[in-house]
Parts: structure tokens; sequence; C-alpha cells
């Protein structure tokens, strides 16, 4: 907004600036969790719990997205 005020942007101009700011933060949230969720691998411990040992547990807890 400074930034906006400092160059005397007009009201379309500054509307437009904005915009765009607000589309760049929007695309750089959805792009890595539309990555995540495309591209994604089992891990170790769900192959393990699956195919192996049930009871099996990590020392480190696993967070549920696939990171």
């Amino acid at each position: 907004m400074d930034l906006m005020v400092g160059e005397q942007l007009n009201l379309p101009r500054a509307a437009r600036v904005a915009a765009s700011v607000n589309t760049a933060g929007a695309d750089a949230i959805y792009v890595p969790w539309k990555t995540k969720y495309t591209y994604w691998t089992a891990r170790p411990q769900t192959i393990i719990r699956q195919n192996f040992d049930p009871l099996w547990f990590s020392f480190r807890t696993t967070p549920p997205d696939p990171a």
C-alpha cells in the first residue's frame, strides 16, 4: 500500500496491482498443495503398517499430508 501511495497510482492501476499481488499469493499457496496431492507417494510408515506389522509405530509422528 505504501508503494502504491508513493508512486501515486490512480485507482484502476492500484486495483490491478493489488489484484496481481493477491493472485500471486493465492498461487503460492495452491501450487505446492496441488503438487503434494498429485504426486502422492506412500510413506515408509504406511507401507510397514499395511504390509508387515500393523502395530508398528514410529518415534516421530507422521503428519497427515503427503509432504
